[in-house]
């Protein structure tokens, strides 16, 4: 669950065989369901409350939620520091806007600590949204054609405060973009 772009809390991919999952704890809010799956299109139920005193369901059994079927392409590449690319701390995220929503966090990797690499697969399909409603059996979910492929990477490393952003679309090839912090 994700508030204002922000991650709040995740569980890991098929936390249980019917593909229900439980975040819980969840401070009382509201929150926007992100979900992603292997080769899938981004899901998001926006406006998902938490309540002190009971659960919230964003579907029925009957009908999971379940996004299309998207290809995914490779995007990778090196995060450094000044001249190492040796034990960074470095994390890539990706992040899509879907519509005129905040940006959601989709993916993420770190930077491998003895070479800097990094790499995710992304979907390059559009992304699918729904708001949530209260008691509904079945969500409908919205293709978002103008956010198809369409990411922004996020990187980072421990040891400086600079954020470095790069905005990729994914069409037909993969994608390889470098991140290079310099030392103080």
């Amino acid at each position: 669950m994700q508030s204002g772009g922000q991650v709040v809390r995740a569980t890991p991919p098929l936390a249980d065989g019917s593909g229900m999952f439980v975040l819980h704890p969840v401070p009382v809010g509201s929150y926007d369901l992100v979900v992603t799956a292997a080769g899938r299109v981004t899901a998001v139920v926006t406006g998902v409350p938490s309540k002190a005193d009971a659960s919230t369901v964003t579907n029925s059994i009957a009908y999971p939620i379940s996004p299309p079927a998207s290809t995914r392409l490779a995007v990778g590449g090196q995060v450094s520091f000044g001249l190492s690319t040796v034990d960074t701390g470095g994390v890539v995220g990706a992040l899509q806007t879907i519509g005129l929503r905040p940006t959601f966090e989709v993916a993420s990797d770190n930077a491998r600590a003895d070479d800097g690499l990094y790499g995710m697969l992304l979907p390059t399909g559009a992304p699918v949204v729904a708001p949530y409603v209260e008691g509904a059996v079945k969500l409908d979910f919205v293709p978002v054609l103008a956010s198809a492929g369409r990411y922004r990477l996020s990187a980072s490393v421990t040891r400086s405060p600079e954020v470095m952003t790069a905005d990729i679309v994914l069409d037909t090839d993969p994608v390889i973009r470098d991140f290079h912090f310099v030392a103080p």
